[in-house]
């Protein structure tokens, strides 16, 4: 053993021996490389001699041949993985072979530019091809000062309409002066003597301009939002019994309300348009990704994240940051049923409240109406009410809708979507599922458990990011608390939580059923019936063994929130959006809802001009519990493939239905969290998602889908070869006839 031990120390002594001289070597060569293309850049800034500028630039291309030599070596296992990644599976055949050199899905007007800026002459096009690619606004505001300086001794030149529109973008890209971008773009588009360049010109003033029309359009929409929201707290404050009072105020959140509803449907028209006219400019989904973490106040580039598909280790991740907890709980979910689960998780809630800890819990009124007498039944959420360090509150009670019905229906059906757990502001899970047994029940102990997906993140800087998700919905106008119940009759309750977290407990710790003790003697019938659910999850073993960083990933990881049709932020649809109209080389959908909307559809048909493979998985008529989802699905399929000939369908049968909700973009950036690609999600509920950057995660989440597709049936129209399959060929579907006859009122759509 010792041998073994000393010859591995050896060889480990040597290959970081080997390594450090590696590194040094890399860091010289990079210097000089740096060194040679400053020499190079002011070469050209002082418009030496043509002689003296060539030399300069030899050097410098010298220095990068060095340092690229170098780069290469440690490249050639990723070149080795990725011949051996190019032979993929039948359901991925559309991008088999594509390496992330090939730009299958750049537009007609990045390869037309590409190719322009290749022939450009030796001593201005490595200027070029680094402004396009750094994210320094000193280094790009220093190359345009020399191409300007290049421009300056060369009036004539056949380029300059190609030189001005890279400044131009560069200038806007960065920020750096957006009014002289206009400019040279103004004047790019003016160009005669060469049509593209001055129709890309026209483009990007088109964008440019937009763009200053977006941020005035956000501003209207705070000044609205801020407006209705006012009124509304008027009108809530005020006192039935001054009815005058009240209902002037009713009438002028109603008007209030109207106004911002108007507002708000116009905005969605122009973001429509918008989104249009910003495709062309989006870059890859990396540089997406890049965009918006640079406007979070403190990024997080190395957050510890785990993908969890197996529901098991979902409900393991839960209990136990919650068993660990020793400051806060924030928890926001859509339902929680009065089951196995939901018992348990209110027990942990009590018997981590009366530990003192700070609580905030809400719920939605319509997914969780089993927990509370003021939304119609059991009292559970008035007991934890009584803790003073609990505050509990509901979401879109219906005597909260009746005044907004009278605008718009969508408010009386918008819900509160999150799914929401932090622990101690360092610990968060989100993801697609509830708190319900459907959803935590492994399909190994039951045959009709759905398929879900949650992400379990480590992060401080990630946990207060969603804590402000959970706070613009926890305080917003639609929001109301739960106080103590009057009624006396709750009593029972606080027991019933306390045996659902000693079952709970129990179970995963393998101690066996609870047993009926004289304090639970009077809940003897629940406490039967929990401990005969939890006996059926025989597979329910592995709590006492669950890591939480098994298997997690470091990696940047963001927050993106929407908020409901009562709030003005929509940050998820904008990106994925983004990240559609930036994907070159594959686009997943895993969802198991899916009515296109008029942006998403926009973004999946640009996709697919531009030749991008798009993979959707969804659920069948046989598997969904959502009848009105499929009845669009029914609908629509059939244009869908046509007007996307790079889409393919597949939907899952024989099984449980599919409910996560998760995006993989170029194999590079992984989503996800709670967002349908539906109506609903975009329009009308809160929803909130985890953006990855990490290959390694975003292949793992690929590797889900698409073991998930193997198993699941493909849409298809009809060819020469086969006969069209779509949902009303799925085996044993469930309600067809309703389906087929929703399937006719395409005027419901906005409203699934």
């Amino acid at each position: 053993m010792k041998t073994n031990r000393l010859s591995v120390m050896l060889c480990l002594l040597l290959i970081f021996s080997s390594v450090q001289l590696w590194a040094g070597s890399l860091d010289s060569a990079y210097q000089n490389y740096v060194s040679a293309y400053k020499k190079y850049q002011n070469a050209v800034s002082a418009n030496l001699a043509k002689s003296e500028i060539d030399a300069a630039l030899s050097e410098y291309r010298s220095a990068r041949t060095a340092y690229e030599a170098f780069l290469n070596k440690s490249s050639a296992a990723d070149t080795s993985e990725k011949q051996s990644d190019s032979k993929i599976s039948e359901f991925d055949s559309g991008s088999a072979g594509v390496d992330d050199s090939e730009e299958v899905g750049s537009s007609d007007s990045e390869r037309s530019l590409a190719k322009l800026v290749a022939v450009l002459p030796a001593e201005i096009k490595p200027l070029v091809e680094t402004l396009k690619r750094t994210s320094s606004k000193a280094e790009a505001a220093g190359i345009v000062a020399s191409i300007e300086k290049y421009l300056e001794a060369r009036p004539q030149s056949n380029h300059k309409a190609l030189l001005q529109y890279e400044m131009a973008s560069a200038l806007d890209r960065l920020a750096i002066d957006v009014k002289k971008a206009e400019q040279l773009f103004t004047e790019v588009s003016k160009n005669s003597a060469d049509k593209k360049i001055a129709s890309w010109g026209g483009l990007a003033l088109n964008y440019l301009k937009a763009k200053q029309y977006k941020t005035q359009w956000s501003q209207v929409m705070a000044g609205k939002f801020a407006e209705m929201t006012n009124a509304f707290n008027s009108y809530n404050s005020s006192s039935w019994l001054a009815f005058p009072v009240k209902a002037v105020r009713g009438s002028v959140y109603l008007a209030k309300s109207v106004s911002y509803i108007n507002t708000q449907n116009k905005h969605e028209d122009f973001l429509l348009a918008f989104e249009s006219a910003q495709a062309p400019f989006v870059s890859n989904v990396e540089t997406v990704f890049a965009q918006y973490q640079a406007t979070r106040s403190e990024p997080e580039n190395n957050a510890r994240i785990r993908l969890i598909y197996n529901n098991y280790q979902s409900w393991y991740a839960r209990w136990k940051i919650m068993s660990e907890a020793r400051q806060s709980l924030d928890i926001q979910y859509f339902i929680i049923e009065n089951d196995p689960f939901g018992l348990g998780l209110l027990g942990m809630v009590l018997k981590k409240a009366r530990e003192g800890i700070k609580i905030r819990l809400m719920v939605d009124v319509r997914g969780s109406n089993k927990l509370s007498l003021k939304v119609m039944a059991k009292g559970y959420l008035e007991e934890l009410a009584k803790l003073p360090n609990v505050k509990v509150k509901v979401y879109n009670p219906f005597q909260a809708s009746l005044i907004g019905a009278i605008t718009d229906l969508r408010r009386v059906i918008s819900s509160n979507h999150d799914k929401i757990l932090i622990a101690d502001g360092r610990y968060a899970i989100i993801g697609g599922r509830n708190i319900a047994d459907e959803y935590l029940v492994d399909a190994i102990d039951d045959a009709k458990a759905w398929r879900d997906t949650d992400v379990l993140i480590d992060s401080e800087t990630v946990a207060s990011q969603l804590q402000t998700a959970f706070e613009e919905e926890f305080n917003i106008l639609k929001a109301f608390e739960i106080g103590k119940s009057l009624l006396g009759m709750t009593g029972y309750r606080t027991l019933q939580m306390e045996i659902g977290y000693a079952a709970m407990d129990a179970a995963l710790n393998l101690r066996g059923p609870l047993p009926v003790t004289s304090r639970f003697s009077t809940q003897a019938v629940i406490l039967k019936k929990l401990n005969d659910q939890l006996s059926g999850y025989k597979n329910m073993t592995g709590f006492s063994d669950f890591d939480l960083s098994e298997n997690s990933h470091n990696c940047p990881v963001h927050i993106l929130d929407s908020n409901s049709i009562s709030g003005p932020r929509n940050d998820i649809t904008e990106n994925i959006v983004k990240y559609i109209d930036g994907s070159r080389r594959e686009i997943i959908i895993q969802n198991p809802y899916v009515v296109l909307t008029p942006r998403a559809e926009a973004a999946l048909k640009r996709a697919a001009r531009r030749k991008v493979p798009i993979l959707v998985h969804t659920n069948s008529p046989q598997t969904s519990d959502s009848f009105p989802t499929e009845a669009m699905l029914y609908r629509d399929w059939r244009s869908i493939l046509r007007d996307m000939p790079t889409m393919r369908i597949f939907a899952r049968v024989n099984e449980g239905q599919l409910h996560g909700k998760n995006f993989v973009f170029d194999r590079k950036i992984g989503v996800v969290g709670t967002y349908n690609f539906d109506f609903l999600s975009e329009k009308v509920n809160s929803e909130v998602v985890a953006a990855v950057k990490s290959r390694e995660f975003a292949t793992e989440l690929r590797n889900e889908v698409v073991f998930d597709i193997g198993k699941s049936v493909e849409y298809h129209l009809a060819t020469a070869d086969k006969a069209e399959f779509g949902p009303g060929n799925v085996e044993n579907p469930q309600k067809m006839w309703l389906i087929k006859f929703l399937s006719k009122m395409g005027w419901l759509k906005p409203l699934f």
